[in-house]
């Protein structure tokens, strides 16, 4: 076979276009405010293992009646005991063009596809990172996620306090993606 530098540049691209990570994480955020106390467990997605700067500064995800539709996460499995033992059969996360922020709060997608929803699905040792467009049509395979045990290691946790909010965390999923978060 010869190899040229055209077939050199094609392969270089090629391995490089899956090289991002994407690390996501179920959280619980206990919260004080003027009028008391409050609790949450949204999601929290990185392009790095977070420190505790960046876990503070991280814009929450939450699940409205388990449909991710047009925002928040999607989860099927998420509430059966520990949260490293969670049998997941379904896990979505609205990625739209508005999907973290508010009209007056600098709108983003919550990673550089941001013009649909991310759903992981079960295939053997791993779950496929399939986007799928707003209108519903799926783009293909944009990675891989493993959840810790499948890759054989334990979970990664944090627990971190900064001001009036306290935030713990459980590791989910590290994904190897050519997506890249725009949140964490």
């Amino acid at each position: 076979m010869r190899t040229t530098t055209t077939t050199i540049f094609a392969l270089l691209g090629l391995a490089s276009t899956v090289a991002a990570d994407l690390y996501i994480f179920q959280v619980m955020s206990n919260f004080f405010t003027e009028g008391g106390t409050g609790t949450g467990d949204p999601i929290h997605v990185y392009s790095n293992r977070p420190n505790c700067k960046a876990v503070n500064n991280a814009i929450p995800l939450y699940s409205v009646d388990n449909d991710a539709s047009s925002g928040g996460f999607a989860c099927d499995g998420c509430d059966k005991g520990a949260i490293v033992d969670w049998p997941i059969t379904r896990f979505e996360m609205y990625d739209g063009p508005d999907a973290v922020g508010s009209s007056t709060h600098h709108p983003t997608g919550l990673t550089s596809g941001t013009v649909g929803h991310i759903t992981l699905r079960p295939d053997g040792d791993h779950f496929n990172l399939v986007w799928v467009s707003l209108d519903g049509k799926s783009q293909g395979i944009r990675g891989t996620c493993q959840r810790p045990a499948q890759a054989g290691r334990p979970a990664q946790d944090f627990a971190c306090f900064g001001g009036f909010v306290s935030n713990s965390g459980v590791e989910l999923f590290h994904c190897k993606t050519d997506l890249t978060s725009n949140v964490g």
